[in-house]
């Protein structure tokens, strides 16, 4: 028999897909709701959606219909995340297919890099000055610039070992009020002096 014990079963590349033909179904779920206040720390989720500059948009609707486009003439839906793994093994050989992976790639940055939520994170880090706050996002690149822009400690997968402890331990002991994070910090990190997280998504 085996077991297998996770946070995050469903993914958007695909996985859990051999994860159940390895271990199984799910025997047993809780959400977060669930564990909430026992096991995890209560909290509340403020939604704030930024709009793009007309520049961005621009830029983000040409890239993104360039997907889309291939994706409508190619009669390729995108319903799993194997569907996903097909176009990126059909990218191999198929020059339009490549051009939409990196058509949806650059969509993608300029949702994620737009100067609005850099702006955003600005105001949300002066109305909580006193709180202890992590941003969380999924672009090292962005991690870098918002580093740099509001002099905040990085953490990314570049970032050894040792100096990520030193980090994370300054900002457990108080020396450090805010840490920014690409990834390597959303599983499996407990830094209960933390009472904001900002995901930049």
């Amino acid at each position: 028999a085996r077991l297998g014990l996770t946070a995050t079963f469903e993914r958007p590349d695909g996985a859990h897909e051999v994860i159940e033909e390895l271990v199984g179904g799910v025997a047993y779920r809780a959400s977060v709701d669930d564990l909430a206040g026992e096991h995890l720390a209560a909290y509340d989720i403020k939604r704030i959606e930024i709009d793009l500059t007309p520049e961005e948009r621009e830029r983000y609707e040409e890239a993104q219909g360039t997907f889309v486009d291939y994706l409508r003439t190619s009669n390729l839906s995108l319903t799993s995340g194997s569907d996903y793994q097909k176009l990126v093994m059909r990218s191999g050989n198929d020059p339009r297919a490549r051009e939409a992976l990196l058509a949806k790639q650059r969509a993608r940055e300029i949702m994620m890099n737009s100067d609005g939520k850099v702006r955003e994170l600005g105001r949300i880090l002066d109305r909580h000055r006193g709180d202890r706050i992590i941003v969380f996002t999924a672009h090292t690149d962005l991690v870098y610039r918002l580093s740099e822009r509001f002099l905040l400690p990085a953490i990314t997968s570049e970032t050894g070992a040792a100096e990520r402890r030193e980090i994370l331990s300054r900002f457990r002991d108080g020396r450090y009020s805010r840490v920014v994070a690409a990834n390597v910090l959303d599983e499996g990190v407990d830094v209960p002096d933390a009472n904001v997280a900002v995901v930049l998504s």
